[in-house]
């Protein structure tokens, strides 16, 4: 009953999201050393990626199944133009990867808490409190 909520798909949404992107922040941290290494980044979070997200359905074929991880599939992923390549041709900026972790993770910390107090309203209307 709940999945069904717009509010809630969409915080989900904005989770896997940060998740996807934070995969990707790690993959440049752990090759800034490697040689001819471009980073990467996952593109913005869109209303448009909502829409695609709702028309896709992902499906196990029995209950106990655990679902693979979609994120990269759903997240468009593109090489990202550098700012300074080493002499090795690497062009991973540790600094900018980490302040781009920590934006991430305020956005899956928004994520969980609008979906928290929307799951908390949710009680709270059918009677149940916190």
């Amino acid at each position: 009953m709940f999945k069904n909520l717009p509010l809630l798909q969409t915080a989900g949404f904005l989770a896997q999201h940060a998740t996807a992107s934070q995969k990707v922040i790690s993959t440049n941290i752990a090759n800034v050393d490697t040689p001819n290494y471009t980073p990467r980044e996952v593109s913005k979070f869109t209303d448009e990626m909502i829409q695609t997200r709702h028309e896709l359905t992902w499906g196990t074929t029995r209950t106990g199944h655990i679902q693979a991880d979609h994120h990269a599939d759903i997240f468009p992923v593109s090489h990202k133009l550098a700012w300074e390549t080493k002499p090795n041709g690497n062009s991973v900026s540790l600094e900018g990867e980490i302040l781009k972790s920590i934006d991430v993770e305020r956005q899956h910390s928004k994520a969980i808490t609008i979906y928290q107090h929307s799951v908390d309203l949710l009680k709270m209307s059918i009677g149940r409190g916190r």
